[in-house]
């Protein structure tokens, strides 16, 4: 089975209400983990199987921690009915085969009913019989247990708050170190006993993901973690943006305690270069005393971009004929499509049977295995309809949302047949990044229309004698066209082919480091299925080959989607690169030579500007 980097399917149900810490701090122990209790950005997630997990956080062992003692954890619960063999661990290293230096089981019985039920009893309060001092070189503290329930999603993550040591998982030895900086921290705790409290030590927590526009002013709010045995109610603190540097107060409201946190509103500059930048700060004085804390750190790295650009967003859906639930997946996409247009590049992924008519092993790892399922920009798992709030159409909200975020590059895009005999596409893309940084690109085929008669495209479907659910999925239900067990709906967005390889790497060469203001051209070509090998989809690529697009898929340096395009595949041939349309491209008022670089006023020769060309002399 694959690790849980592969197998994870983020189920996006809301936990409502927020977790308020009610220990006291003199000389009791205290919580200690990465989720504050202060947000509102829960999730459930994990595989709906009956399988067994290990869940952990790691402990620091200097700082506030110096010689402190683990007494307990606080175990998050979620559906008890479903849980079994549950115990509490610390190791000093995460492993296939684990060793652990405490290991203590729990009484199923003595488990609250969890979250699902009673939200007030999210956690079990595990006390170890001997409490364990944390070497200097920090530890492990997790929980493990079994799932009975093919329908359980057991793990609780906050996924506003990311850090590489705030959630490992594994399920069958070996741990995914990607969870806690990907799809948030766990909100297990850790109970210490702290051997010196500082009165009053504070320091910013990390923002992650920060994008700003160049030149523009921006308020972000900062979290300050405060570790002291004093109560915060104000901070001097130093500001380092880009080198420049300032000393600032605030107010603030912290209660004594580790990890307690509050709020700080700090203005930004944003630079006037495109580029990636740091903001550093720290905290100099709390309360007016020395911050026995005190430490310069880089509390967020910045995307500056050059200028607005419209988002397409991207939209996988995994899915499958073989899949009985997929129908409403179907229709999901289908909404997408009519309500956004060519906002919504669609890629309908038949990987969950290797028996499906449509399948296509080649392309990028997605980590979806459940099906229907979404990924949106690469970022989250959803399902395909509902979307995060379970709402019909649901899924059109959470797209508006991503599609709403600037994007990291601007795309223009041309594809086309390579011959008359319309058996591959080649594709050209001009990429033009909004940060100067490396790029990469890659390529899909998709077509919309595909429809058999015969077993192979039938489509199994769960929904077809229940009463219509609303008027959007009647189709499927009773009395709709669809409404048999096995049916044979058309389909649209379907991939069939792209530049990765079937080891899941792509082929298509890089782009490389971009400069903003520099265009850099790209080019891939793509054969359509083989017409031996998969004479039955080929027949039906072939009777739409007027319904093929190409996707371009572009990537920034750490790998996340800058922009995605979608384009029909044409006829004409365009004489050179230089023919494609750069329309896309354009800001106005600025003027480009033909190379898609930015020039000024003294620049002789054909311009662009407005899109419209012409001749400087």
């Amino acid at each position: 089975m694959k690790q849980l980097s592969i197998i994870l399917a983020l189920l996006s149900l809301p936990l409502v209400g927020r977790l308020v810490s009610t220990y006291t701090y003199a000389g009791e122990p205290v919580e200690w983990g990465y989720y504050n209790g202060d947000r509102t950005n829960l999730y459930v997630t994990g595989v709906q199987n009956q399988t067994k997990y290990n869940v952990a956080i790691k402990i620091p062992g200097d700082g506030a921690l110096e010689g402190a003692k683990i007494t307990g954890l606080r175990i998050p619960i979620y559906q008890k009915s479903s849980i079994t063999k549950i115990n509490g661990w610390i190791a000093t290293k995460l492993a296939v085969t684990m060793k652990y230096v405490v290991q203590q089981s729990i009484t199923w019985k003595d488990l609250p009913d969890g979250y699902q039920k009673s939200p007030d009893k999210l956690y079990y309060d595990l006390t170890f019989e001997e409490p364990y001092e944390i070497p200097s070189t920090g530890c492990y503290v997790g929980y493990q247990f079994e799932v009975n329930s093919s329908s359980c999603t057991p793990l609780i993550l906050d996924y506003q708050n990311y850090n590489a040591d705030g959630a490992f998982v594994t399920q069958q030895g070996y741990w995914d170190t990607t969870v806690g900086k990907t799809l948030g921290v766990s909100v297990m705790k850790a109970m210490v006993e702290v051997k010196n409290m500082s009165n009053v030590a504070a320091s910013f927590e990390k923002l992650n993901n920060i994008v700003t526009v160049a030149d523009r002013e921006y308020n972000f709010d900062y979290t300050v973690i405060s570790n002291g045995d004093e109560a915060v109610t104000n901070i001097e603190y130093t500001v380092d943006v880009n080198g420049q540097k300032d000393t600032r107060t605030a107010n603030v409201s912290i209660n004594a305690g580790l990890q307690q946190t509050g709020i700080v509103n700090v203005n930004i500059k944003a630079p006037k270069e495109a580029k990636y930048y740091d903001v550093k700060m720290n905290i100099t004085k709390v309360n007016g005393k020395d911050n026995s804390e005190i430490e310069t750190v880089t509390v967020s790295e910045y995307k500056n971009l050059g200028r607005e650009v419209e988002r397409n967003t991207l939209v996988e859906e995994f899915t499958g004929t073989s899949c009985p639930n997929c129908p409403r997946g179907i229709t999901g996409m289908e909404q997408l499509k009519e309500t956004y247009g060519d906002r919504f590049v669609g890629v309908a992924i038949h990987q969950y049977s290797n028996k499906d008519v449509m399948y296509l092993q080649n392309y990028r790892v997605h980590n979806m295995t459940a099906a229907p399922k979404a990924l949106i920009d690469g970022k989250v798992q959803l399902d395909p309809y509902y979307g995060s709030s379970g709402a019909v159409r649901g899924i059109l909200n959470d797209f508006k949302t991503y599609m709403n975020i600037d994007a990291h590059a601007e795309v223009a895009l041309q594809a086309y047949w390579t011959s008359s005999k319309k058996d591959s596409v080649k594709v050209i893309a001009k990429v033009e990044g909004m940060t100067d940084g490396y790029y990469s690109i890659a390529y899909a085929l998709t077509v919309d229309g595909l429809h058999g008669t015969t077993t192979e495209w039938a489509q199994q479907n769960n929904f077809y004698n229940i009463s219509p659910l609303d008027s959007y999925l009647a189709v499927w239900c009773s009395g709709g066209k669809y409404a048999q067990a096995l049916c044979y709906p058309e389909f649209n967005d379907v991939l069939i082919a792209s530049s990765y390889n079937i080891y899941n790497q792509n082929t298509a060469s890089e782009l490389g480091n971009l400069t903003y203001g520099v265009a850099k051209s790209n080019e891939y070509t793509m054969p359509l299925p083989s017409a031996t090998d998969r004479a039955s989809l080929r027949s039906q690529v072939d009777a739409n080959n007027d319904k093929i697009y190409a996707v371009a898929i572009v990537f920034d340096r750490d790998g996340k989607i800058a922009q995605a395009k979608k384009v029909n595949v044409q006829d004409v041939i365009p004489v050179s690169i230089e023919s494609l349309d750069t329309r896309n491209m354009i800001t106005p008022g600025v003027i480009y030579n033909l190379a898609g670089q930015i020039v000024d006023e003294s620049y002789k020769g054909i311009v662009i500007v407005n899109g419209k060309k012409m001749i400087r002399k």
